[in-house]
Formats: structure tokens, C-alpha cells, sequence
């Protein structure tokens, strides 16, 4: 079989060569630091997924294939094989939309390479914290740069393409390929890769399971590259590579690979503090930013008008009969009229706005009814450009009175220029643990917590599955 050979070396050498070569002592303290804060968030919002209404069929599927007990899939306790481990607590990382979330864009990382990580640690077994501190802070910088330096043709999902790389190179890392394997494993990964923004819109169980799908993709594409299978040489660069037919020529390598092993994207992301997209964070603040001026009676409440972008617009602000009245949780997370009747009647946006009976709550759907929703061109114009970016939120509430208060947010808490505290992440992990599908035990979410914060000490980071699976009854 012929290879194609293009006069230099695909940038996929590039980045197997800095995964391969790239160490703990290599790693700044604030990358270290970060990236331990993103485990600890990543596995909380798993914790919460398990009570998603997707995660049943997807479980029971992977217990009917049964195979090798590899890997714990989270709060459930079912020992599989590691594919299938990554697959399932992938897809419930980004079940609430609660994952964390790239200040520079609309990116998500955490959710594709955390999963396969722990998924991959049990199946190796001894792995310690810095190999997966190391691990995760490579194949998230991968991934992110993917996202900041290639553009994706329209329709296309970026954690749904760009964090099938991210994750291999993530379960490489951990599995100690060579420079040659990695390379393979990249190409095995391309053949992979899916993902579309379609289930946005319809708002159905593959917005989950794509961040899963990926997840499952890293540990296959490294294990098979580690067996002796090959991929493709120009994943990237080659005639039908990745830049060309999935970006339309829209691509800068130079900003892709720019200081390398030395500038880790990580740093760049941040945590939600509240479940639902990122665009509509600004939203929340912008009414509790009202509220604690004026001190506002829902009661006394005639209408609230909010303008984002176009974008924004499109994807959760539509008066669609899903967004006026949701019949799934997924619709109600992407309704920003939902969200803010929920921050206005709840004085809070957490998961307990987000279970089958609270979206039917009629004073909330009340309320909905008498939120307006437009797009804003001014607003259009200060986000165009590639990456997408997080809408801005002007919200205005008008009381019955005629009196009208005005606020406008444009970097919504749990962005890294405003970041969630550690005290407020481990309130956020608790949190979840409480809507995990099945109890657990407090202790041990403790002790869990306590050797996130310690990775670099942990001698064996399979000790932190086992704490977060519920007890026999």
C-alpha cells in the first residue's frame, strides 16, 4: 500500500512527539493545579448524569454485552470492559450540561478525556496521580488548540470531533505509546470521528452520547495502535486529512503547534456553576445582578425582555412549543426563557430545577409565557469571528408598576476571568453526588474529594472509583 507523502511530516508528529517526549516535571503548577480542578468537576457532573433519563438504555445495553469486568462505570458499580466503561460514564458527563466549559469559545474537553482516563488507569492498573494529571492536561491542550486553530465546516460539533483527539491522545499518553504508535493512533482515531449540532436542535440522547461516543474512540484508537494496527500517516494535512474535509480550508497551523509543551490551553478553562449552556449563564447573572439591587417580587413582575446574539438566539431562545412548555429535561436546559423563570421564581439555578416534576411546575411555565426573547445585532457584531463565543445578556425586567431595571453581562460567572472558587467546585461535586441515581455513601464522596485535591500524591487513582459507587442495599 502506498503512503502519501506530502515533502514534510503531518502535523499529527508534531503532536505525538510532544505527548510522547512531554512529562510531570514538565507541567506548570497552574496547569497541574487546573487540571486537577477539572477531574474533580468532570467526575461530579458524572455523578449527577447517572439520574439522566438517556443513561438507562445505554447501560442496560452495555450489561447485556457483559465481557471483561476492566473498568467501574461510575455510581452504578458494573465492572466492563474499558471501551465500554468510557462510552457510558463519557456520555453521563455531559448529560446536564454541566461540564466545564472553554473560556475562549464554545468548547468542551473535560468530558472526552477525563472518562477514558479513569477508564484506562483501572484496566492498566497502579497508575498514579501525576501520569494522570500529566495525561489529561495533554490530550485537553490537543483538543483545544483543534478547536482554536480549525475551523469546522457548519453543522459540524467541535466536542464532537475535535475530543476524538483529544481522548487518544489522552489513553496514549497513560498506555506509554511511542512516537509511532501515537501516530497510528491519531489515524485510527480519524476514522472514528463524528459528531454534529444537530442534537441541539431536536434535543435528543445523542447530545450526550457523542461526548461518550468520543470518549470510547481514545481508549479503542490507542489500544489498537498499541496492538500494531495502523492509521493514517497525514491525518491532518494529507489530501483527504482532517483540515480539508472537515474545515473547508479554514485552518492555522502555526497557531495549532505555537509554543507547544510550554503553553497548556487548559489554564483557559472553566466550570459552570449553574446546568445549561454556557450562553445562557449570562442571563442567570444578569437577573441575580437585578435582583440583589432592587430586591425584586416575582409577583410584582409584568415582563422580562432579554436580547443575546443570533446564534444564541437560534439555539435556545426560539418561542418553539419544546422551549414554551418542555417536555424533557434537555428541553428545559436549553430554553433560556426556562432558565431565567427558574432563576426568578427559584432564586437559584441548580439540578433540582431539572427533574421530570419540576419542569412542569405551572407557576415556572406561568412565567415563561411572559419572557421575551430577541437577537441582537450589536451583539452579533462584537462576537463575529471564529472561534464562536459565549453571547452576551442584556435583560430587562419591566415590574407592573411601569418601573423597568436593565443589566447587562457579558463574562457570566465560572468563566476563568471570574472563576468558581475550590470551596464553591467542592459544594458544586456534593451537589451532584446528591442526584447521582443511586445514593452514596458521604464518607467516601469525602474521601473522594480529598484525593482529587492530593493527585499528585495518590499512588493508585483507581482508589477514587471505588469510592463513588453506591453501596449494596
Amino acid at each position: 500500500m502506498k503512503t502519501e507523502t506530502t515533502g514534510k511530516k503531518d502535523v499529527s508528529y508534531t503532536f505525538a512527539k510532544n505527548i510522547v517526549t512531554t512529562q510531570f516535571r514538565d507541567i506548570p503548577a497552574a496547569v497541574v493545579e487546573h487540571t486537577k480542578e477539572d477531574i474533580l468537576d468532570t467526575i461530579a457532573v458524572t455523578l449527577a448524569g447517572s439520574s439522566y433519563k438517556g443513561t438507562e438504555p445505554l447501560l442496560e445495553l452495555i450489561r447485556e454485552f457483559g465481557g471483561k469486568e476492566q473498568s467501574t462505570i461510575l455510581v452504578f458499580g458494573d465492572k466492563v470492559p474499558c471501551v465500554n466503561a468510557a462510552l457510558v460514564n463519557g456520555s453521563m458527563s455531559d448529560s446536564q450540561d454541566f461540564s466545564d466549559a472553554y473560556g475562549r469559545g464554545l468548547m468542551h474537553a473535560g468530558l472526552a478525556t477525563i472518562p477514558p482516563a479513569l477508564a484506562i488507569s483501572e484496566r492498566k492498573g497502579k497508575v498514579n496521580g501525576q501520569d494522570l494529571i500529566t495525561a489529561v492536561a495533554l490530550g485537553q491542550d490537543m483538543a483545544l488548540r483543534m478547536f482554536l486553530a480549525m475551523e469546522l465546516s457548519p453543522g459540524f460539533h467541535p466536542a464532537g470531533i475535535d475530543n476524538y483527539f483529544g481522548a487518544t491522545a489522552t489513553v496514549g499518553k497513560l498506555l506509554e505509546l511511542d512516537e509511532e504508535q501515537m501516530i497510528n493512533a491519531f489515524g485510527i482515531a480519524y476514522s472514528q470521528i463524528s459528531g454534529t449540532t444537530q442534537m441541539y436542535f431536536d434535543c435528543v440522547n445523542t447530545k450526550t452520547l457523542q461526548a461518550g461516543l468520543a470518549s470510547s474512540a481514545g481508549v479503542l484508537s490507542a489500544l489498537l495502535a498499541r496492538k500494531g494496527l495502523t492509521g493514517t500517516r497525514n491525518t491532518f494535512e494529507g489530501k483527504g486529512g482532517f483540515c480539508p474535509t472537515y474545515c473547508q480550508g479554514k485552518w492555522d497551523l502555526e497557531q495549532l503547534t505555537g509554543n507547544l509543551g510550554r503553553e497548556f490551553e487548559g489554564l483557559n478553562v472553566g466550570f459552570k456553576p449553574y446546568p445549561s449552556g454556557m450562553c445562557e449563564h449570562n442571563i442567570i447573572d444578569a437577573y441575580f445582578a437585578l435582583n440583589k439591587e432592587h430586591n425584586i417580587d416575582a409577583n410584582d413582575i409584568a415582563e422580562v425582555n432579554i436580547r443575546i446574539s443570533s446564534a444564541g438566539m437560534e439555539l435556545f431562545g426560539e418561542a418553539t412549543e419544546a422551549k414554551m412548555k418542555p417536555k424533557t429535561v434537555c428541553d428545559a436546559l436549553f430554553s433560556g426563557r426556562y432558565i431565567a423563570a427558574c432563576a426568578i421564581v427559584d432564586g437559584k439555578v441548580d439540578l433540582s430545577c431539572f427533574t421530570e416534576d419540576a419542569i412542569k411546575r405551572p407557576k415556572i411555565l406561568k412565567l415563561v409565557q411572559r419572557i421575551n426573547m430577541e437577537a441582537d445585532l450589536n451583539i452579533d457584531r462584537e462576537i463575529a469571528g471564529y472561534p464562536p463565543k459565549v453571547t452576551p445578556a442584556q435583560v430587562s425586567i419591566k415590574l407592573k408598576g411601569e418601573k423597568v431595571y436593565e443589566k447587562r453581562v457579558n463574562i457570566a460567572k465560572g468563566n476563568p476571568k471570574k472563576p468558581m472558587t475550590i470551596e464553591e467546585l467542592r459544594d458544586k461535586f456534593h451537589h451532584c453526588a446528591y442526584y447521582a441515581a443511586k445514593p452514596l455513601d458521604k464518607g467516601n464522596v469525602d474521601k473522594a474529594v480529598d484525593l482529587i485535591e492530593r493527585l499528585e500524591e495518590v499512588d493508585d487513582v483507581s482508589e477514587i472509583m471505588g469510592l463513588l459507587v453506591s453501596l449494596p442495599s
